[in-house]
């Protein structure tokens, strides 16, 4: 059959049926080797690669398979292209570079992933590498992974896992992170076993545990550390007291575009310092037990000194009343309440005609409360003395009438 027959017959097939299905293979320009199946733009239907057994349909270039239709599970591309990637999809009028929507169904399925990334085996896989990097406008903003979850009633914007052991992280962060939620932890009693109370088992550990300001090493490891003034601990001399809360790690080698690698893995020590909160509470318990001990014990001294004092008052306002008695200046002086915490009532009364000077004195102080003035007989006069702003103690009420000097005790508590 010409090539004019095969024509005529493809246009037939056309303007009956609308659609093209067929096997056809012709030589290229150059070679005459077989490369080229389709049709060139000037023909106006569509074109169907199909396949109807249940064998792949496999895309061939220079004896390697680039890409694989699998009649069991969808596509796979597994060819490397000049930057090493298997899958490189660029942009063009759509703000989208792949989109992957799951399949829609009238089934409740008890899973649905949109898109699964399965790595290789190297020393460093990447199950999913995203970069954005181009807007340099001002004002814009760059976001390398953003994840979005709603409209159910569990919605997670982002799933990670890792397992606990050696140095494996469902999440590495390269830089500060900002939570405007709450960081929360499992603490359930019913995922704990061998509960037991600290009681101040770790007090002494962690009161002599040093505490220093630095900066970090600002070396192109790839850590992006901060560059501020920092307060904390030092992951080596927490590791000899409290082991459990330091864990070293690696940090992942970081490669470009092409493979190559651009920062070496870092190994450093880090510490868990949530798991000091509660060593830090257990230790302000025993401290405040302490104090409170403390504080009783200081109650009690005062009570036993404001005893003694008002023991001492009571023998001095005796032995003072004696020199009253025979004073021919003085008939009463008194100071009440005593002791007392906010006022204080000095009471005089003159045998004559005298000038008067008080003052409150003690070894660390000396005030005047009633500068020298005359009195008059047989007149009580009573002074005012505010103590609320006095330190508790004990003082002296000291009284000059004329030459002469008269003295109470006061206890200010």
């Amino acid at each position: 059959m010409n090539n004019i027959t095969k024509a005529l017959t493809i246009v037939a097939c056309v303007l009956l049926f609308s659609e093209i299905t067929a096997q056809a293979t012709f030589n290229d320009n150059n070679t005459g080797n077989p490369g080229y199946l389709g049709w060139d733009s000037g023909v106006n239907f569509p074109l169907q690669v199909r396949h109807d057994g249940n064998q792949n349909i496999r895309f061939i270039t220079n004896s390697i398979t680039r890409m694989s239709l699998h009649s069991g599970w969808g596509l796979a591309i597994s060819a490397p292209n000049s930057s090493n990637a298997q899958l490189k999809i660029n942009q063009t009028t759509s703000n989208k570079n792949l989109q992957v929507t799951p399949p829609s169904s009238n089934t409740q399925l008890p899973v649905t992933i949109g898109a699964q990334f399965r790595p290789g085996d190297s020393d460093s896989d990447y199950g999913l590498n995203a970069e954005s990097f181009f807007s340099l406008q001002l004002g814009q903003a760059n976001t390398g992974a953003f994840a979005i979850a709603n409209w159910a009633e569990r919605n997670f914007g982002l799933f990670a896992t890792a397992c606990s052991e050696n140095s494996n992280l469902a999440g590495y962060f390269a830089g500060d992170v900002v939570v405007t939620g709450a960081a929360l932890g499992p603490s359930d009693e019913n995922l704990k076993t061998s509960i037991e109370s600290l009681n101040g088992q770790t007090y002494e550990s962690l009161i002599n545990l040093p505490v220093h300001n630095y900066f970090f090493s600002q070396e192109d490891n790839g850590l992006n550390l901060p560059e501020v003034e920092q307060y904390g601990f030092i992951a080596q001399e927490v590791d000899e007291v409290f082991p459990n809360i330091v864990k070293s790690f690696d940090s992942p080698v970081m490669h470009d575009e092409d493979g190559e690698i651009e920062k070496e893995s870092i190994s450093f020590k880090s510490l868990n310092h949530q798991l000091l909160i509660p060593l830090l509470i257990d230790a302000y318990k025993i401290q405040d037990t302490e104090i409170s001990a403390n504080q009783e014990k200081l109650n009690n001294l005062k009570e036993r000194l404001f005893n003694l004092q008002e023991e001492i008052i009571a023998r001095t306002e005796n032995l003072q009343n004696s020199k009253i008695s025979e004073s021919s200046s003085l008939e009463t002086l008194k100071v009440y309440p005593n002791p007392t915490t906010n006022q204080a009532k000095i009471e005089i009364v003159l045998a004559l005609d005298e000038k008067v000077q008080i003052s409150l004195e003690s070894s660390t102080i000396s005030e005047i409360i009633l500068p020298k003035r005359m009195l008059n007989k047989s007149v009580t006069y009573i002074e005012d003395l505010r103590t609320d702003n006095i330190e508790p103690g004990l003082y002296v009420i000291k009284v000059l009438v004329g030459e002469e000097i008269f003295q109470r005790k006061l206890i200010i508590r």
